[in-house]
């Protein structure tokens, strides 16, 4: 980068002249830009074991039941839906256990509806 030495503008290493001013190059170069500072993100805790655990085991449950109802639905004597449904509870358990500790393993970030709500909910101080 260069700057052009009537009028200031930067230009690239590219251009011989000014395009403002038609100003030729000069020798010195010109300085690096400032990066904007970043603003840091808050650490999102991760889930608790307990939450995950709890949605899993909810997630086996639902595939048992919704398993045991296909299976008698196409004509399985109940004790062999029951014991085939217990595979299909599983496998929800193993789908909902992955993403819920896998991908996406953080507490969802508030949103501003919550903020409102926490700051409605607190007492106005008066000073």
């Amino acid at each position: 980068m260069w700057v052009c030495s009537k009028c200031g503008e930067a230009h690239q290493d590219q251009f011989k002249e000014c395009w403002k001013c038609v100003g030729a190059e000069i020798e010195e170069p010109a300085p690096p830009p400032e990066p904007a500072p970043a603003e840091a993100e808050p650490e999102r805790p991760l889930r608790s074991n307990g939450s995950v655990v709890l949605r899993t085991v909810i997630a086996a449950v639902v595939g048992w039941c919704l398993g045991f109802a296909v299976l008698q639905r196409y004509g399985m004597s109940a004790s062999d839906a029951a014991t085939n449904a217990l595979g299909v509870g599983l496998f929800f358990a193993g789908v909902v256990g992955f993403f819920a500790w896998v991908v996406f393993p953080f507490e969802p970030a508030p949103s501003a509806a919550d903020d409102k709500q926490a700051d409605a909910g607190k007492p106005e101080s008066s000073v």
